[in-house]
């Protein structure tokens, strides 16, 4: 009753019942592995498998009569909708069943908006600007840097470092290092944590009179970091080239793509 319900509303359709809850995720993971046994195959065509499940409970509590209803997302095992109607007879519970679906339907798009912005949240695309210190050559550092999200709770951050003041007495000292990482991220709020490593390539370039220097050499960066209100970012980078290590804290500013 409470499907034909649904499917008056004009929105969404529905599939064929199943007994369980756990019996509509072992299908789904069956599907989802690409192998059906050629016994279950019915016909030949195109066809799509049901991102939500709904369930509905009769239960009685006391001298009260309930219908618990819910709406899952199959991907995530997230709840997105909720609803209980209380009844008293049969004739009452086939007009609760029809006020179950008009509350469901009724807020289910505003409840899938707001699952989308949960779900967008774990992705982070940016772009940003730094100043940091290594506590060695180069004392000074400042970064651009971008990050791509293709993943929900990762995001490659690709950019370069430019560093400048050394502790020796050279004349003149600068450094390029371009990188890539691959993060974990964790949101929480408007902020989040992350965690990650990559490589970049070390070029040094120091001047002293006429002489001119260079230096250069892959490295390897495991780092960690906070991003505070989508805006403000702070860092730490171990980066070691297998025969140093050395250190990077940063500072930065971040315009979050929403």
């Amino acid at each position: 009753m409470l499907t034909v319900y649904f499917v008056r509303s004009g929105s969404y359709a529905v599939f064929p019942r199943t007994e369980s809850l756990e019996q509509v995720q072992a299908e789904h993971d069956a599907q989802m592995t690409g192998h059906t046994a050629d016994r279950n195959v019915i016909g030949v065509g195109q066809g799509e498998n049901p991102e939500l499940v709904l369930s509905v409970v009769a239960r009685r509590v006391g001298t009260r009569n309930m219908f618990n209803a819910s709406i899952t997302d199959m991907e995530t095992s997230i709840q997105i909708a909720g609803h209980s109607e209380g009844y008293l007879d049969l004739n009452d519970g086939i007009r609760a069943m029809e006020t179950l679906a008009a509350t469901l339907t009724g807020t289910l798009d505003q409840l899938l908006g707001r699952q989308r912005k949960e779900l967008a949240r774990a992705k982070f695309w940016s772009i940003g600007a730094f100043v940091g210190t290594t506590f060695a050559d180069p004392m000074l550092v400042t970064t651009l840097r971008g990050t791509i999200s293709p993943f929900r709770h990762g995001f490659f951050d690709i950019g370069i470092d430019a560093g400048f003041i050394s502790r020796t007495e050279w004349d003149s000292y600068y450094s390029l290092y371009p990188f890539i990482h691959y993060n974990y991220y964790l949101p929480f709020g408007k902020s989040g944590w992350y965690i990650g490593a990559g490589f970049g390539y070390m070029m040094n370039n120091y001047t002293i009179d006429d002489l001119a220097v260079s230096d250069s050499f892959f490295a390897m960066d495991i780092g960690t970091g906070f991003i505070l209100f989508n805006f403000l970012d702070i860092s730490y980078t171990l980066r070691t080239n297998f025969t140093s290590v050395s250190n990077k804290l940063s500072l930065g500013f971040v315009y979050r793509f929403k």
